[in-house]
């Protein structure tokens, strides 16, 4: 087993979209991976992105298992580059009839059974945010916010 972590790249997204849906359990809610798709792509992916100035992806054995972005106040945000056109997901979005709607409200509220799929107890979280922490350490950050689901009360983000 070899476990690398490494700068997020262009390719990793789809990946990243899939362990986001995989996490939500999307499949047991929604048939049509185009509204799956959609859904992580505006939701998560196109914010984090965004506002990102730091981005580390833990791979095990090649496939990607973990991730993590951050920004800082200050920075200019370095993983816009990433972004691809989203037009077509936003409009699957507001174009969703009413059991799709209600379906989609559903999924998106059930964070805390998709954190029991997380990877835990692998230290990988730990090592992709020391990660992070390094990088605010080498660029002079005098603050930290972390932001995560609120839903997800686990130790980790407190310590």
């Amino acid at each position: 087993m070899n476990l690398d972590i490494r700068d997020i790249r262009k390719k990793d997204i789809e990946p990243i979209k899939a362990i986001i849906a995989d996490t939500w359990n999307a499949k047991d809610f929604i048939e049509d991976e185009g509204v799956i798709n959609a859904a992580v792509t505006m939701m998560f992916i196109s914010p984090i992105i965004n506002k990102s100035t730091f981005g580390r992806v833990a791979t095990l054995d090649g496939e990607i298992i973990g991730v993590i972005f951050g920004s800082r106040v200050g920075e200019t945000t370095s993983y816009r580059m990433l972004q691809e056109d989203y037009t077509s997901e936003l409009l699957q979005l507001l174009n969703l009839n009413d059991i799709e709607r209600k379906v989609f409200v559903e999924l998106t509220s059930m964070t805390n059974e998709a954190y029991s799929k997380l990877i835990r107890g692998k230290k990988i979280g730990k090592k992709l945010f020391n990660e992070l922490i390094s990088y605010l350490r080498d660029t002079k950050a005098t603050k930290i916010y972390v932001y995560t689901d609120t839903m997800s009360n686990y130790g980790f983000y407190d310590h």
